[in-house]
């Protein structure tokens, strides 16, 4: 029992030891977005749009055919003279071929080569066996209803395919936004930590003087006492941060999809420091930008764009229906096939054909109620996009302010917590001088943490800012460097 308690004792020991490693913005991005299954879910969509585009694609697709058949009779005839037997025996053979493809203007064309070989017992005919190859070109098209939308239904499909590769791109910028987020939290919270042990050094120092000076009897006990809470409440915020800092280190490798325990026990180190750069803002420019860069507005757009052919295809879809079956070739006949595919060829004998065929709806037309369902919805789709107008404007707008105002706040925090250092150190002089008290220092000290953390605060505040106006633009991929690339499959 002993050894196994001292076993578990070194297991425990070894469970607490935490590996460090020092990671940048960029490689937290970078493993992210490598990781995240959002993302390759959103890439999948991207593959069955493609499949939609080829399925539509292949409805036009050339097809090429055999028919073969084999029909036989026996019937009594009617005039045994005419037909020279009073029992008719007939046989026909086929063996069709054709090839035939389906046109986008919504008409198809076929090119058939029919082989009819016909045997009777009849003793009337000239022809027995009667091979009658025929070569004929057709074509069937409407000249109204559903003519030319084939292509309209190819493009509704390339555009689906265009949104899917916007809406890996919104998921990619989501991610990298709470990449940015998160990681700044952490420094935010290390940075934190950085102040409030700073801050707790002073407060140590200025307790051993105090001890000293209690020795000596310059000041009394109960300085010594309020130094040592003062202490106290600062190792108390200390550890608060601390938990912080482990929640968001918690939390950033959640969001990398670590997912075995040694990731989980390792301490994530921030490489990147925060750093104040000045941005300069354009509202116009920036609206224009986002405009053209943020993929929710795009997809809209792209909404937009299939509402409007699908009107197109319903508006054409009004019109009567109206067709045209039209068709010419060349036929033969002989006993022997080859001597009748030859007279076929000699171009003597042929035939031709055109036809119309029409057709309209009395009561209740379906094309008409469609179209106008395709009217409401582009009045729809466009009242979308000025209020998606609206909305970017506005985040547009909010962002830049909060650069501005968050610019402000760090040089001014920047001054502050100058000025409130420099309190501290005259302060103590002074404490040393016997020209202060310990409470005054106390209280400087107190300043001075609250500025310099207040400081931290608004730089992490700002650099946030920088990146949501960026996010909002639409332009935080090119602003991290980074390039999307959409795989696509092959369809063959």
């Amino acid at each position: 029992t002993i050894s196994l308690l001292l076993a578990n004792s070194v297991n425990a020991k070894e469970e607490l030891k935490t590996n460090k490693i020092d990671i940048s913005l960029q490689e937290c991005i970078e493993t992210a977005l490598k990781n995240n299954l959002d993302i390759k879910i959103e890439q999948y969509n991207i593959d069955f749009s493609l499949f939609s585009l080829k399925k539509t694609e292949d409805e036009f697709s050339f097809l090429f055919g055999l028919q073969p058949s084999i029909r036989q009779g026996i019937r009594p005839t009617a005039n045994s003279f005419v037909n020279g037997t009073s029992l008719l025996n007939e046989t026909s053979n086929n063996y069709n071929l054709y090839a035939k493809k389906k046109l986008v203007s919504g008409g198809d064309v076929s090119l058939n080569f029919d082989n009819s070989i016909f045997f009777t017992n009849s003793t009337r005919t000239d022809f027995n066996p009667s091979i009658s190859p025929k070569l004929s070109l057709g074509l069937n098209h409407p000249l109204l209803k559903n003519s030319f939308n084939g292509q309209k239904r190819i493009q509704i499909n390339k555009n689906d395919n265009i949104t899917s590769g916007y809406k890996v791109k919104s998921k990619t910028i989501e991610i990298i936004s709470s990449v940015q987020n998160t990681y700044w939290d952490l420094v935010l919270t290390e940075e934190r930590l950085k102040v409030l042990k700073s801050s707790l050094e002073l407060t140590k120092d200025l307790l051993k003087i105090n001890k000293e000076k209690e020795k000596a009897g310059f000041i009394a006990k109960i300085d010594v006492l309020s130094t040592e809470a003062s202490l106290a409440s600062k190792e108390e915020n200390i550890l608060q941060v601390e938990k912080e800092v482990g929640n968001n280190q918690d939390r950033l490798k959640r969001i990398l999809n670590k997912t075995s325990r040694e990731d989980w026990q390792t301490e994530l180190t921030p490489k990147d420091k925060p750093i104040f750069k000045t941005v300069e803002a354009n509202f116009d420019k920036m609206y224009e930008t986002s405009l053209k860069s943020r993929p929710d507005f795009q997809i809209e757009l792209m909404e937009l764009q299939n509402v409007v052919l699908q009107k197109n295809i319903a508006e054409q879809n009004k019109l009567p229906q109206l067709d045209m079956n039209a068709s010419a070739g060349l036929e033969s006949l002989d006993t022997n096939y080859f001597t009748a595919v030859t007279k076929l060829l000699n171009f003597q004998t042929y035939f031709w054909n055109i036809g119309l065929s029409f057709e309209i709806p009395v009561a209740g037309n379906l094309a008409e109620t469609q179209y106008k369902e395709t009217l409401l919805r582009e009045t729809q789709q466009k009242t979308t996009i000025e209020n998606l107008k609206q909305r970017v404007f506005m985040e547009v707008k909010q962002a830049i302010r909060n650069v501005e105002i968050n610019k402000k706040r760090v040089e001014a925090n920047k001054f502050s917590k100058k000025l409130a250092e420099e309190q501290v150190k005259a302060e103590t002089e002074k404490l040393n001088l016997g020209l202060s008290t310990n409470f005054q220092v106390l209280q400087y000290q107190k300043s001075y943490e609250e500025a310099a953390l207040s400081e931290v605060n608004a730089l992490i505040d700002y650099i946030k800012s920088v990146n949501y106006l960026a996010e909002v633009e639409g332009t935080l991929l090119e602003k991290n460097n980074l390039v999307l690339e959409i795989k696509k499959i092959s369809l063959g």
